[in-house]
């Protein structure tokens, strides 16, 4: 026989929330399980199992099983209670939560965002990529009761997604980074992206001491001429602010593309509204390191005799956007050396605009391309061998799935 939600203290889970699991494989010193169902997982096959565990006291479940337990816990949709037990934390432990999301720069964002704001306040961070539905609320659920700033990144794959995981958050302020192409191919438009995206204002509570959202001048113009999103802003009471290029004078060693700039740009601003100084903001961005794969530079002494080369590690993701922003980058900044650019697939964009580029990138006399699309990495380190001189700049960039840092570590 199972349980309803009132026959529980929800406050209990909410006291203590890092005893909560989602995943049968991480069960140490846990006290509470819930139960979800996927394409290729169903954790309700584990239930026999999280019974007889005796640490467990309660199982939350949104299926009828064959088990009579006191600690089943029966709900409509495991995955909405996991969202109403997280948007209660949120609402318990009340920081100022920043919502990001775009097409692009949503997790070098977050890092900026956590880089400048952990000087002056105890933040927490979405975790490596947990944007998703079961992401957000495992950030929200994660953050200990000392936060008094939570950076939320936010994922989707079509629309209504943002809708859900905004609503769960309850921004304070809401940033969108870009709109551009990625996820095309499931949504149709840029049109159902810039939909999507802007899904983000739903979150908003008008009883907030303050609503921000976060745009780039092309987005603010649309909102500024729409007459939907100019009432909804008025009716949630949100503030637009508008982003522009940052101003960046140290000398980096990471590339520094128009994407970047917008990004630090975008950070500068929020920090700003949450009152840190434009001197302090300009030390921490300019201070930055990236994480391995974002636009790193690896200095190589000589690669087969060939003297002063620089790689550029930008092989963590690649949309259309991205790409056309860094090899721009490195036209300015490199205009007197010889530029290698590996390319290989660049997934979720229009298939007909990624090879119109790989064309354009082809007929590009100031550049060498190199379409590793179509060959294993020891091939294409024997294309990239035959075209090194000295002082050349090696660029690498890929959807994820392609692993081309694989190819940079070949020259280790």
């Amino acid at each position: 026989m199972s349980k309803g939600l009132n026959d529980i203290d929800l406050y209990e889970l909410l006291e203590n929330p890092s005893l909560i699991s989602t995943d049968s494989r991480d069960l140490n010193n846990k006290k509470y399980f819930i139960c979800f169902s996927g394409k290729n997982f169903d954790s309700h096959d584990f239930v026999g199992d999280l019974i007889s565990n005796v640490s467990i006291k309660y199982i939350f479940i949104d299926k009828s099983l064959d088990f009579n337990s006191e600690k089943l816990v029966k709900v409509d949709k495991c995955l909405d209670f996991y969202h109403h037990l997280a948007h209660q934390y949120r609402k318990k432990i009340n920081p100022k939560l920043i919502a990001i999301t775009g097409s692009a720069g949503k997790t070098t964002t977050k890092k900026l965002l956590n880089t400048v704001l952990s000087s002056h306040f105890r933040t927490h961070a979405t975790d490596a990529n947990f944007n998703n539905e079961y992401g957000v609320p495992k950030t929200i659920l994660s953050m200990p009761i000392n936060t008094e700033v939570l950076i939320c990144e936010m994922g989707m794959r079509g629309l209504g997604q943002i809708d859900y995981l905004t609503k769960t958050a309850e921004p304070n302020f809401a940033a969108i980074t870009n709109i551009g192409s990625a996820h095309i191919e499931r949504l149709g438009s840029l049109e159902k992206i810039r939909e999507a995206k802007l899904e983000i204002v739903n979150g908003f509570n008008i009883k907030n001491e303050s609503n921000n959202l976060y745009v780039d001048k092309k987005l603010a113009d649309f909102i500024s001429n729409s007459e939907h999103y100019s009432k909804l802003l008025n009716e949630k009471c949100v503030e637009l602010r508008v982003f522009d290029s940052f101003s960046y004078e140290g000398s980096p060693l990471f590339l520094i593309s128009e994407g970047l700039l917008a990004d630090m740009d975008l950070v500068r601003l929020i920090a700003l509204d949450l009152g840190i100084s434009e001197a302090d903001i300009k030390l921490a961005l300019e201070s930055h390191l990236p994480d391995s794969g974002r636009g790193n530079f690896i200095f190589k002494d000589s690669i087969n005799d060939k003297k002063n080369i620089l790689f550029i590690d930008e092989t963590y993701n690649a949309n259309l956007e991205a790409v056309k922003n860094s090899v721009k980058a490195i036209k300015e900044i490199f205009p007197n050396d010889k530029k290698i650019i590996v390319l290989g697939e660049i997934r979720e964009s229009d298939e007909l605009q990624v090879e119109m580029l790989f064309r354009e990138y082809n007929l590009d006399e100031s550049i060498e391309l190199v379409d590793a699309r179509h060959f294993e990495h020891p091939e294409s380190k024997m294309i990239i061998d035959s075209l090194l001189v000295d002082n050349s700049v090696v660029f690498f960039k890929a959807s994820r799935s392609e692993k081309l840092e694989e190819l940079i570590a070949l020259y280790d």
